[in-house]
């Protein structure tokens, strides 16, 4: 890869025939707690989703939550402050996540980023369609909303939605992103790991693919590593498969202190297979540069 700095525009050598579910992907678990309350507990990440992007972070687990009629990030019940300069305790709405990620599009057109957004904490019935209404709608080139599997050529200078709840009332669900709900809902009642599952097509006459996931957050570090992300390596992701494998976790102790090793261990893991998505605590642009390497291999 032959620019200054690789990891910013690193998708444009490859083939807008490659379909995005088959690339290796780094992404950022959390990705908006840089600034969080009780930061201890609630911080999974050091780098805002500004330089997140910049260093080469193209998965994005967003949790928003309904705040005085729009939506705010947060990790649980914990709201995630502002990413902007001398912004204080100043709430981070959507609007300054999404104008993050537009901006970075707008400037590198050759680059997409997977965006899996669910409601958290409090539960209102309103989410959906205060972000399909203030923020997807009003903003539709950014984004790619199909059910399906989508080309590179299709989604370069667009966000991919990953949709981890269900449709707003009047939006078609045929365009309200990859369905991502049932197979997520799924995997919280198994104890396989990974654990694999289909994604519907939204006529009901067939799937789109398979989500295999691993998202078992809360193991301690020596468990989550030999029955979850280790296992989940070695199987590798599988044709007709979204993969995503989760490293964050907790345990009895801090995201911080289970990353360091855990992020360790998957540094010095050989091989990658297949393609997927790799998901930390702590995204750092070294961790970034291994799994991206596996694309040019």
């Amino acid at each position: 890869m032959n620019y200054s700095n690789p990891t910013t525009e690193w998708m444009r050598p490859l083939d807008d025939a490659l379909s995005v579910e088959t690339l290796f992907l780094p992404g950022a678990h959390d990705c908006a707690s840089a600034r969080v309350f009780f930061a201890p507990i609630g911080r999974c990440q050091s780098m805002t989703i500004a330089d997140q992007l910049n260093a080469g972070c193209r998965y994005f687990d967003l949790r928003l939550s309904v705040r005085r009629e729009r939506l705010a990030a947060v990790h649980g019940p914990a709201p995630c402050y502002s990413q902007r300069p001398g912004a204080g305790g100043a709430p981070l709405y959507a609007d300054e996540v999404f104008e993050t990620f537009f901006s970075f599009l707008d400037a590198h057109p050759s680059e997409t980023a997977l965006v899996s957004i669910q409601q958290d904490g409090i539960q209102d019935p309103v989410f959906r369609t205060i972000l399909y209404e203030n923020y997807i709608s009003l903003n539709e080139n950014y984004f790619y909303l199909e059910n399906r599997f989508p080309t590179l050529g299709e989604t370069r200078g667009k966000l991919v939605l990953l949709r981890r709840f269900e449709t707003a009332p009047g939006v078609d669900d045929m365009t309200g992103g990859i369905n991502v709900i049932d197979a997520w809902n799924h995997y919280a009642q198994n104890d396989a790991f990974p654990c694999v599952d289909t994604i519907p097509s939204c006529d009901g006459r067939g799937v789109v693919g398979t989500l295999c996931l691993q998202d078992a957050f809360k193991f301690g570090v020596r468990r989550k590593w030999e029955r979850a992300v280790k296992p989940t390596i070695e199987r590798g992701r599988k044709p007709g498969e979204l993969y995503i494998n989760f490293l964050s976790c907790t345990g009895r102790i801090s995201p911080l202190a289970a990353a360091i090793p855990l992020n360790k261990k998957f540094f010095a893991e050989p091989l990658l297979r297949g393609g997927g998505i790799y998901v930390f605590d702590f995204f750092t642009r070294e961790l970034a540069e291994k799994v991206i390497s596996f694309n040019f291999k």
